[in-house]
């Protein structure tokens, strides 16, 4: 994503002074954090799969893994945290979100 695309995707999601609440259909995608499985095939080959994607309205700007309890922890520019409690007996395919603003 370009600098001016985010920018743009900022000014769109923000909530102006005069308003109550942000519009919820106008939200665009500002960051994502992208799911691979790391697969070998046959001939030794490193090749990866994509399982997810988990787009947010705000830039991601930190992340950790947890390998003992499948947690990612996200950090985002706007100061929240959240957390993915990925399946890992799902092949990592599903993921619980829960947000702490």
């Amino acid at each position: 994503m370009s600098v001016a695309s985010r920018v743009d995707s900022y000014v769109t999601n923000m909530k102006m002074p005069w308003e109550k609440t942000a519009p919820k259909g106008t939200l665009v995608t500002v960051g994502a954090v992208e799911c691979y499985l790391q697969k070998e095939d046959i001939e030794s080959e490193i090749k990866f799969e994509k399982l997810w994607v988990k787009t947010s309205q705000s830039q991601v700007i930190c992340m950790h893994w947890d390998q003992t309890s499948n947690n990612l922890l996200i950090g985002k520019d706007d100061g929240s945290l959240t957390i993915l409690k990925v399946a890992a007996d799902l092949s990592y395919t599903k993921f619980e979100e829960v947000v702490c603003e």
